[in-house]
């Protein structure tokens, strides 16, 4: 049986139903399954929770500019990590992988944060995470198991 479509379409679609192989509907997340009894089902566990655990968090400026800098030297096991260029930025901060660029490029590119915007995204690992700037600008960061 093929996985249907979301229930919500459009924005903000907060429900992402997939069905197992046995054909038992399973609320797409990663988490805790949850039983769900009611309505005459009794059966195995359907709804799956998401969530994750703030786990640390930082500050790294650009060191040399513009160039690469790691969030974090050290290996740093997450899920997800929330960057917010710093504030008192005066240029866009680039965020990306080892390869981001300070510019538009389709392969390097990085993702354009100005002052004060965030962005979240899953990754395995903070220290995979570079931002791309002018020298003594920044980013704060959050990340979460």
């Amino acid at each position: 049986m093929a996985n249907p479509n979301s229930l919500l379409n459009g924005q903000a679609q907060a429900i992402d139903p997939v069905v197992g192989p046995d054909g038992t509907v399973y609320m797409k997340a990663a988490g805790v399954a949850i039983n769900v009894t009611g309505a005459g089902d009794d059966s195995a566990p359907q709804l799956v929770t998401d969530f994750t655990i703030l786990t640390g968090t930082g500050h790294q400026v650009v060191a040399a500019g513009p160039a690469r800098t790691q969030l974090r030297s050290a290996s740093t096991p997450c899920h997800r990590v929330t960057v917010t260029a710093t504030i008192g930025n005066t240029h866009t901060l680039y965020v990306g992988l080892s390869n981001v660029t300070a510019d538009a490029n389709n392969t390097t590119g990085g993702f354009q944060l100005q002052p004060g915007e965030h962005w979240t995204f899953g990754i395995d690992d903070v220290n995979k995470v570079y931002i791309h700037g002018t020298v003594g600008e920044g980013a704060s960061f959050a990340y979460e198991l």
